[in-house]
């Protein structure tokens, strides 16, 4: 590899932001972009955002420094593509990231025309992550993004079966930092399980993760229980917990920082995840580097590659008898905690630190840069030849195609009436 300048190497990341956003790869960012920057590496976020002033993500990295780029979600595909083509025509960076959005995967088309190499990131094992193979990496060449990673083993080899022609294929996984205390049991202590993620029931299941801890609090003697995070099913796991939880030990937290989750980790001794499908999980790998013994859904995932079952953790069938069962062992065998607790942490400082981890991102994007080609002019293409690009029906969530132009200014007004909408009730609820 040749010696790179890398003072003058730029990245330009897509992002995702809205007024609850506890994102994953939001949390990944933060820190490896400070890390970049401690290595000479520049980076500019664009953000795909919700139209309203609380943008937690887009502040935070606003604050740190960090040139950032709104294009507010409610936009049209066809916008979105001629808003970022035009941000990096002039702010033209040595990599595009168009992360894991296909609008911006398909803008990554013209972009990787100009010789800037591109990459798309799997984050999760889910059909719209799965897609992004097929449509990027083995779909028309013309779409083929220049690499493609899987966080996670799995994901990464879901790729290379596809045996992707002239793309490239890597697996890096997150880092999760290292605190020096870690958690601690005694024998007699009370045994506290925590969760942190999103209160979602599609694919977190939270209102079933709600009860099972309910009924954990219930079943096994001096248990306790805390939930924290945010979504659209926040309400779902209130109504339980006062219904179902009434009286016992199982408690909304509110909502965390990124800063504050090590030392509400610290606190516990349980850490539970039971998800219907997953990546790579960040509170989990960080959980792990507490000491947390973590109790996970026995899925296909990244979780695997954390969780070797009876020696890092625990990986349940079901959020019923299993799950209870295995709690009630981890309560009654305090010594078994303290040994999973120990391999659990001793896991991630092996494998998934956040040095090692970042240094990963940081070589991968030192070798794409190396083969960078001589750069172009950005093409600007016609709202027509936008309005032909096909979205298949597994990126219909993240897509907003544009209806024929006499139907626009209807759309607009539209989004324009449910924005005020959303407004005027956020102030009466708040």
């Amino acid at each position: 590899m040749p010696n790179l300048k890398l003072h003058n190497l730029k990245i330009t990341i897509c992002a995702y932001d809205s007024p609850v956003n506890i994102d994953g790869p939001t949390s990944w960012m933060k820190r490896l972009l400070p890390y970049l920057r401690g290595n000479g590496v520049e980076t500019r976020i664009i953000f795909f955002a919700a139209h309203t002033k609380k943008l937690p993500a887009y502040q935070y990295f606003t604050n740190q420094g960090f040139a950032c780029k709104l294009i507010y979600w409610e936009h049209f595909n066809e916008e979105k593509i001629i808003e970022i083509l035009e941000d990096i025509r002039s702010n033209p960076p040595d990599i595009f990231i168009p992360n894991f959005f296909p609008v911006a995967c398909y803008a990554a088309k013209w972009v990787k025309q100009s010789g800037i190499p591109t990459l798309c990131i799997l984050h999760n094992d889910d059909e719209h992550h799965l897609k992004l193979i097929d449509v990027f990496a083995t779909g028309k060449e013309e779409n083929k993004v220049s690499a493609m990673v899987g966080v996670s083993k799995l994901l990464t080899g879901i790729i290379s079966d596809q045996q992707p022609y002239n793309v490239k294929v890597e697996c890096l996984p997150y880092g999760a930092p290292l605190p020096e205390e870690i958690a601690a049991l005694k024998e007699n202590d009370t045994l506290k399980l925590i969760y942190i993620g999103r209160m979602a029931d599609y694919q977190k299941r939270i209102s079933e993760v709600a009860k099972a801890m309910c009924r954990a609090a219930k079943e096994i003697p001096g248990t306790e229980c805390i939930l924290y995070g945010s979504g659209q099913d926040l309400q779902n796991v209130l109504d339980i917990l006062n219904n179902e939880g009434k009286g016992l030990p199982v408690q909304y937290g509110g909502n965390l920082e990124t800063g504050e989750v090590q030392a509400q980790l610290l606190k516990n001794h349980v850490f539970i995840l039971l998800s219907d499908y997953e990546g790579l999980p960040i509170s989990l790998m960080e959980a792990m580097a507490c000491g947390l013994v973590p109790v996970c859904s026995n899925i296909r995932s990244g979780m695997t590659e954390l969780i070797i079952q009876n020696e890092t953790g625990f990986l349940v069938n079901d959020r019923g008898d299993d799950f209870i069962n295995t709690i009630r062992n981890i309560k009654t065998h305090p010594a078994l905690w303290n040994k999973i607790s120990e391999a659990a942490r001793k896991k991630i400082i092996a494998e998934y630190s956040d040095e090692s981890c970042n240094k990963r991102w940081l070589d991968f994007f030192k070798k794409l840069y190396s083969e960078k080609n001589v750069i172009q002019p950005i093409e600007i293409p016609a709202i027509m030849e936008l309005r032909s690009l096909v979205y298949p029906a597994e990126f219909k969530p993240s897509s907003n195609p544009m209806p024929h132009p006499v139907l626009v200014p209807l759309y607009k007004l539209k989004f324009c009436a449910g924005r005020i909408k959303r407004n005027i009730l956020q102030k009466t609820f708040n």
